[in-house]
């Protein structure tokens, strides 16, 4: 369409939704970060408040009519919640408007238009397969029913592990030390009502508490050992469908990639070069809305 000259591109997490505005080569005209805006967990109605505030945060001073906008929400493929979404963006008054999961978006910002697999591995997981132009995924089925491998699961460990340490009088672990600390109350018991409260996203955060204590403490090794078997074997069968010798990974967690890579190398089938993603998952928006370029530096803060 001739009338657009910029471009809005949305990545919605579990822990944070990033708003981006680029011209058609890629120059980063503004930002806006916000909460989680997964419709699963927050509600469509929330979620689309969210994705309003954030739209007029980031274009406000820029003619909605002359703007290309494509989001990637996690849980968006789940019922009509997608079509709800580029529905709203599109009342809202942009010129083009598209929604998707955000699996599209990390196949966009990793593979392109190469078959192979890619993992985001976040707040929640699922692992992605791109064959023949056709993208299916395993696992992805939310913290209620994924068996494994995210900063949800990671962080609920510690938890559980904290919890069963005062309750049988363990001695006390730098792992256990870390979550008591990180926790609000005297005890990690007392803070059971603020984790029901925090819920996915305030659990998540707690993973922070076994990857900093790798080194030093034994549980947390072996939280992280039966994470990553779990997400080892979810990509062995995504191989038995595509095989390949690269395997991307992108999501909050890619931070932690040395120790993430000891256990996977270990755990995976064959030989795969393991290549972690510093970038933004929004990239993948800005390339669907059709930025030329992007600029990842242009955007840190």
């Amino acid at each position: 369409m001739s009338n657009i000259k910029y471009f809005l591109g949305i990545d919605g997490g579990g822990t944070k939704t990033e708003f981006v505005l680029s011209d058609k080569s890629g120059m980063i005209l503004n930002r806006f970060i916000a909460d989680s805006s997964n419709p699963n967990d927050i509600g469509i109605d929330e979620c689309l408040s969210l994705l309003q505030v954030g739209c007029k945060k980031t274009c406000g001073m820029f003619d909605f009519k002359n703007i290309s906008v494509v989001a990637g929400i996690a849980g968006a493929s789940i019922g009509n919640y997608s079509d709800l979404i580029r529905d709203f963006l599109y009342s809202s008054g942009f010129a083009n408007a598209e929604c998707f999961s955000d699996t599209k978006l990390t196949v966009s910002v990793t593979l392109g238009s190469k078959d192979g697999i890619c993992v985001i591995i976040g707040t929640g997981i699922v692992i992605i397969i791109q064959k023949n132009g056709i993208i299916s995924t395993v696992g992805g089925y939310n913290y209620f029913f994924d068996k494994g491998g995210s900063a949800f699961n990671i962080g609920r460990d510690a938890i559980m592990y904290s919890l069963l340490c005062e309750e049988r009088n363990y001695p006390e672990t730098p792992l256990y030390t870390s979550v008591r600390n990180k926790c609000t109350t005297e005890t990690v018991k007392e803070n059971l009502s603020q984790f029901y409260k925090g819920g996915k996203k305030y659990i998540a955060q707690f993973a922070q508490c076994v990857t900093c204590t790798f080194e030093s403490d034994d549980e947390s090794k072996k939280i992280i050992e039966t994470n990553m078997m779990t997400v080892a074997e979810q990509i062995n069968h995504a191989l038995s469908i595509c095989d390949t010798d690269t395997i991307y990974f992108a999501g909050g967690l890619t931070s932690e990639s040395i120790i993430l890579k000891k256990y996977l190398s270990e755990f995976i089938n064959k030989p795969c070069e393991l290549i972690f993603n510093k970038g933004s998952i929004v990239d993948g928006a800005l390339k669907l809305a059709g930025v030329e370029n992007t600029y990842v530096e242009n955007r840190r803060t």
